[in-house]
């Protein structure tokens, strides 16, 4: 408190103050007995100025200090879990906030400031670590959202079906980002077979499903995965189908697979990110191999059989 302030404050006498000589046990019910925050400051200073006064010998001025700190040590341990509580729903706001701007990472952090493990029930934190997780995904930082993702089942002991899905479906989104499609696209279809989560939830991660499917490298697991996304009713409704459908009956792709796919990828694999290439970088690549493929093959038919071969390109220049 400046002196202009003391000044406006004149008319608030101290009982500490306009004691010639105070006690420990004296103090606690003046403290106590304050009006307001500015009542207290007030007292704090007096006492202050009442031992810088010299009024009480070394060994008196001694004790009061420590009897004083005391008092507001205790004083502070009372107000600190409303304190706590008014801090916490302040970084919920901030969290919410941010995340409404797309400011996923700012969001993130906000709601990680936030020591759950020492405030709620177990299925409030684990909820409250994935969403952590989720908005990490969403800034493409797939490290802290794996992170997370373990530290919920690491600290929080409650064994909840949908929290479970959830896990589910956050590792699902975090391979997906890391480009193990292979891996994704299988728990995105398991997950999506889940029948604790909403409909709109379980369309979208099967949806997801067909997007990693159809990104996967070539093997025994993307064969699988194609056969029952395929066979699958639910995917006849997705704007991939038609490359779905050709991907497993083994047809030739169409040459605009890359835009459509880029309309499905998420936002954040369309950018490269520290732990992989883009989504549609990955894509590119797949489609070049491809046509590596097809040129190899031709290749292969111009020398086997070359009369052959120039009668079809001349029927094309046709």
């Amino acid at each position: 408190m400046n002196a202009d302030e003391r000044n406006n404050n004149a008319d608030v006498i101290s009982p500490i103050e306009s004691s010639i000589d105070i006690s420990v046990a004296q103090l606690r019910p003046i403290l106590e007995n304050a009006r307001n925050d500015q009542e207290i400051m007030t007292h704090m200073i007096s006492m202050i100025d009442f031992v810088l006064s010299e009024r009480m010998g070394l060994t008196a001025t001694r004790t009061f200090i420590s009897g004083f700190l005391e008092i507001v040590k205790e004083m502070s341990e009372s107000l600190a879990v409303p304190l706590v509580t008014h801090v916490v729903a302040i970084k919920l706001f901030l969290a919410k906030t941010a995340a409404n701007k797309q400011e996923w990472r700012k969001a993130a952090d906000y709601l990680a400031s936030i020591p759950w493990e020492n405030r709620s029930e177990d299925i409030e934190g684990a909820f409250a670590y994935l969403r952590i997780a989720a908005y990490y995904i969403e800034a493409a930082d797939f490290q802290e959202a794996e992170t997370y993702v373990h530290r919920s089942s690491q600290i929080f002991k409650c064994e909840n079906c949908d929290i479970e899905a959830r896990k589910k479906m956050l590792c699902a989104r975090i391979l997906q980002g890391r480009q193990k499609f292979n891996d994704a696209a299988k728990r995105f279809y398991e997950v999506s077979l889940c029948i604790l989560l909403p409909v709109e939830e379980r369309t979208q991660m099967i949806r997801s499903a067909v997007l990693c499917a159809i990104l996967s490298p070539v093997n025994q697991l993307r064969s699988r995965l194609l056969s029952a996304l395929y066979k699958d009713s639910r995917t006849k409704q997705f704007p991939l189908f038609p490359i779905l459908e050709k991907m497993f009956l083994e047809n030739i792709l169409p040459l605009d697979l890359a835009a459509e796919v880029e309309k499905e990828l998420p936002v954040h694999q369309l950018q490269p990110t520290k732990d992989a290439r883009s989504g549609l970088e990955f894509l590119n690549e797949h489609i070049r191999y491809a046509c590596e493929s097809l040129n190899s093959i031709n290749d292969d038919i111009a020398a086997a059989y070359p009369e052959w071969y120039e009668k079809i390109l001349e029927s094309y220049k046709e």
